[in-house]
């Protein structure tokens, strides 16, 4: 015999399916009786409307632009990743029952929008299809860092959210490789200023076999294990643009 849900499991699966609606992953006969539901729930309504706020809003500051209206029809499902030990967040809502693996679908919101023009700050990246992106969130799903590299071009730009940093302490970018699972150090980074990483072939070459980008909490000049610490802030998928695709 079945279980009955429970309703704070009823509450999450609503909160699930709302997402996927709201970004374009629910498909088929499913978003077909989820459009219909929501013509009678109020419930599936008030959680489209957080999701719509808090995807469409993530970006918005004075000198940004807004992305195209297809753009959220265009995602692709995220990739479950394990749970790292994460450090205490800042903030509590709907948002702390998600798991890396959703987190990695939101974070894949903020990838498209980056490929289709000048939608970060000034001196932001070039208005050009991102190679390899990467959107490092908290176990909340907060986007703490968003880092990608455009065209040909060795450089990381690096678009900071909250991060809180003692003043002897310091930041730390690592890669984890996809061919052999290690996990090695792209740069050390003293303040949440920088916007921009020039890399050299060798750390260029961490990104582009890069599975997960991941950012720590070290000493101040970094880990003096070249390990990272205990202390994750922040993990994210690095994904990669196939040049001339447009994904769907």
């Amino acid at each position: 015999m079945s279980r009955q849900q429970t309703g704070h499991e009823r509450m999450k699966d609503a909160g699930t399916q709302a997402f996927e609606y709201v970004t374009g992953t629910l498909r088929g006969t499913e978003r077909d009786e989820f459009a219909r539901q929501l013509q009678t729930s109020t419930t599936l309504r008030r959680e489209v409307s957080f999701w719509e706020e808090q995807l469409f809003g993530l970006h918005n500051t004075e000198d940004t632009l807004a992305p195209r209206a297809d753009t959220w029809q265009k995602i692709s499902a995220g990739i479950a990743a394990p749970e790292p030990r994460l450090s205490t967040p800042a903030r509590r809502g709907l948002l702390a029952w998600l798991p890396w693996g959703l987190s990695g679908a939101l974070s894949l919101v903020l990838l498209f929008t980056l490929t289709l023009g000048p939608v970060w700050e000034r001196g932001g990246p070039p208005a050009q299809p991102a190679d390899y992106v990467a959107v490092l969130t908290d176990a909340e799903g907060g986007a703490r860092l968003t880092a990608l590299t455009a065209g040909d071009s060795q450089t990381m730009w690096l678009q900071w959210g909250e991060v809180e940093l003692a003043a002897d302490r310091a930041l730390q970018l690592w890669a984890i490789s996809r061919s052999d699972g290690e996990t090695r150090s792209i740069a050390v980074l003293e303040t949440t200023g920088a916007g921009q990483l020039a890399l050299s072939d060798a750390h260029w070459r961490l990104v582009t076999d890069a599975s997960f980008l991941i950012l720590t909490e070290e000493e101040s000049g970094g880990s003096p294990l070249d390990e990272p610490s205990d202390i994750v802030l922040a993990r994210g998928e690095c994904v990669r643009f196939e040049p001339g695709t447009n994904p769907s």
